[in-house]
């Protein structure tokens, strides 16, 4: 009886014994144990509520970048926990094979979450291909002929119409970093304007040619501008645009997705104005009779700038997206202006003029300070997994330019006023596009 008693001391004694030891054992990171403190952190029951949330905050907080970790970590419960150590020769410490996200606790998993660059999780290349339709605000109104019945030829008679294009852009996604990088190009380009005015009575011309002569000495340019019987009025346009932007990673808010881009650009813009006179009738025949007025600008802006990219969903898969972009930029201005015919460019015929003989024929250049603005707003749907849809709405906004209508001097005789560039004119160009994007 006696001896039964002691076995049953001793056993209770040697199960005590054990549980003790075993409960103040190490814990691997991989073993599967209830308190293992790399999957659960649960509230030890000897612990008080205020001690046990301090010493949780500051284990959120040690959480390692690596979760492959080499030190000892102190556990909620004061128990210490040696992360594993690599076994196997060909370790890869860039496998993630001791941490389970999908049983830690919600704000551990955020954390770790974090830690991963989420630009591993976007397509590598994307290229957007659009067709643009844009128009151009009207310039400035330069009178050039008036017949005798009162109707009149300007320069406005000849502006911009509606002009096609199209746009080509290139999106790279760094992978190591949540930025992108984007280059664009886009360009429009119009047939041609033209206008005409006849009179067989004449037509008169503000234009001053008192001083220039055409065909030989003492044939007066003067001529042409009171007794032309058909004047025709040619313009041309031509816009070019290339930029390349540093694209951030999107912050989301309130259903709004928003990114922010700097880059460099390039904007180059290029307008032709010829008015062509004849004296004798309403054919260009290629005869002495005949002359033209050239004149075209070239405006190169070249700078740097700044915007933001936003989208909301309000409509099913539809997105509703819209882009800003500004920048400042240095000008460099090409000019030429000729007054030329089958018989050879008018000149100065005026004895008293110290540019006596010369020729009117000048290609200026000019340097100065432009600013652009551009606001695109858009309507963008997956159609299929990796083509998306995009319609949309551009405008685009353009000071400091030295634009053809602005050119025409008040004496053509003067040759300061001839080389000289007037660049403060401005223009906008609105229309729409529509297109598509590729991801690969």
């Amino acid at each position: 009886m006696v001896m039964n008693r002691r076995a049953s001391i001793f056993t209770s004694l040697s199960l005590v014994v054990a549980a003790t030891f075993l409960n103040s054992a190490t814990l691997k990171a991989d073993e599967p144990a209830l308190f293992n403190p790399y999957l659960e952190n649960h509230r030890p029951i000897e612990a008080s509520e205020t001690d046990w949330v301090a010493r949780q905050n500051q284990q959120l907080q040690r959480i390692p970048s690596n979760p492959v970790g080499t030190g000892v970590l102190q556990t909620a419960n004061g128990r210490k926990a040696v992360p594993p150590q690599p076994e196997q020769p060909n370790f890869d410490p860039t496998r993630n094979n001791d941490i389970d996200v999908r049983r830690i606790d919600a704000a551990r998993r955020d954390i770790l979450r974090g830690q991963r660059p989420t630009g591993r999780e976007t397509s590598a290349l994307s290229v957007g291909l659009r067709g643009l339709v844009m128009n151009r605000d009207h310039a400035a109104d330069q009178l050039l002929a008036t017949a005798t019945n009162g109707s009149t030829l300007s320069t406005r008679d000849a502006s911009q119409g509606a002009g096609g294009g199209f746009e080509i852009s290139l999106t790279r996604h760094w992978k190591d970093h949540d930025l992108s990088d984007r280059i664009t190009y886009w360009g429009l380009f119009s047939d041609g304007e033209s206008a005409s005015i006849s009179d067989a009575a004449g037509l008169s011309s503000p234009l001053d040619y008192s001083t220039l002569s055409y065909a030989g000495y003492n044939t007066p340019m003067s001529n042409f501008g009171t007794s032309s019987v058909f004047m025709r009025l040619d313009r041309s346009f031509e816009y070019h645009n290339i930029e390349w932007n540093v694209i951030s990673a999107r912050t989301e808010a309130e259903g709004i997705s928003v990114s922010w881009m700097a880059g460099a650009r390039y904007f180059k813009v290029h307008e032709g104005l010829s008015l062509h006179m004849d004296t004798a009738d309403q054919a260009f025949t290629g005869s002495t009779d005949e002359v033209s007025y050239l004149l075209g600008t070239t405006n190169h802006l070249v700078g740097f700038q700044v915007g933001a990219e936003a989208t909301v969903m309000p409509i099913g898969e539809w997105k509703l997206g819209a882009a800003a972009k500004a920048g400042i930029y240095g000008n460099a201005i090409d000019k030429h202006t000729s007054l030329e015919g089958p018989a050879g460019y008018g000149f100065i015929d005026d004895d008293g003029n110290p540019n006596d003989e010369r020729r009117y024929n000048y290609n200026p250049y000019k340097g100065d300070v432009s600013m652009l603005g551009e606001l695109d707003i858009n309507m963008s749907m997956p159609i299929r997994e990796s083509a998306t849809l995009q319609i949309g709405y551009r405008a685009v906004f353009v000071s400091g330019l030295a634009l053809a209508s602005d050119q025409i001097p008040a004496s053509f005789g003067s040759v300061t006023e001839a080389q000289a560039i007037d660049s403060g004119g401005s223009m906008i160009l609105h229309g729409a596009f529509a297109g598509l994007t590729w991801k690969f």
